[in-house]
């Protein structure tokens, strides 16, 4: 299974790759305006949908990509898209709010992108770090489990047999050999593609996402109040975000972002 179709749980908490593209750009168009009055004329970077899913969650899994790139990403990946329009000399500050008053007057608080944020209803980082916490804690239970642990050394000995000896998946993954060239190497290569056919062989990715899942779910029966409040305030600002994105006349259909 690619790793792109993975879906868990809390996925159900957090902006998806398409809703994140929205909610961003339609910041970026309200802080453009902002930027406005105060004489600077910028233009939003293009609408990008990010990699669906969860591309890096369980390490490589398209046998393709680790047959001609090892464990590097491919080049169309390493710039991402940009997420900011691009800033004459004077506007970055009154961007984000590091001055107070600029020629035309008060600055909004936060910048202009505190403006934009406010004006979607957008929640506090500290509310959204919420179903990302719960995460990262479902995949710390997860490692410690012992239906993954078994998992995992069925794929380790799937990988002894290909000559590669590696305790589990992160560690082929973050092998120092692999970090002093931006090209893979023959061997690299090699040890990704037993890497993804021992992940499938040995059923080792739906084991892993079963497994999160349940933590997961458990984390969600026992947070649910303060979850759907999370998702409340997350639902309300991606129908602000599509109504401004909508509004703009922007071609509705984001550009993925390359894979």
């Amino acid at each position: 299974m690619l790793a792109e179709k993975v879906a868990l749980p809390l996925d159900a908490y957090m902006l998806d790759a398409r809703s994140e593209a929205i909610v961003t750009y339609a910041t970026s168009l309200i802080a453009a305006k902002c930027l406005a009055r105060f004489g600077y004329q910028v233009v939003p970077p293009p609408l990008v949908e990010g990699r669906p899913g969860h591309p890096d969650r369980f390490g490589i899994t398209d046998e393709a990509e680790a047959r001609r790139y090892g464990y590097h990403p491919p080049p169309s990946r390493l710039a991402g898209p940009r997420r900011e329009p691009e800033l004459p000399p004077g506007a970055y500050a009154i961007m984000h709010g590091e001055v107070a008053r600029s020629g035309a007057g008060q600055v909004p608080e936060g910048g202009c992108l505190g403006e934009g944020r406010r004006a979607l209803g957008s929640a506090s980082a500290e509310s959204f770090a919420l179903p990302f916490a719960l995460a990262g804690e479902a995949t710390a239970r997860a490692r410690q489990d012992r239906r993954l642990l078994a998992a995992f050394d069925d794929w380790r000995d799937c990988m002894s047999k290909r000559g590669h000896d590696y305790p589990d998946p992160w560690k082929a993954n973050d092998d120092v050999r692999w970090q002093g060239s931006n090209v893979a190497t023959a061997t690299e290569r090699e040890v990704a593609v037993a890497d993804v056919t021992c992940k499938r062989e040995t059923n080792l990715i739906n084991i892993w996402m079963a497994v999160e899942a349940a933590y997961q779910t458990r984390s969600i029966e026992e947070n649910e109040t303060r979850l759907d409040e999370v998702k409340q305030t997350m639902d309300a600002e991606l129908r602000a975000a599509t109504s401004v994105v909508m509004s703009s006349g922007t071609t509705w259909s984001p550009h993925v972002a390359p894979r």
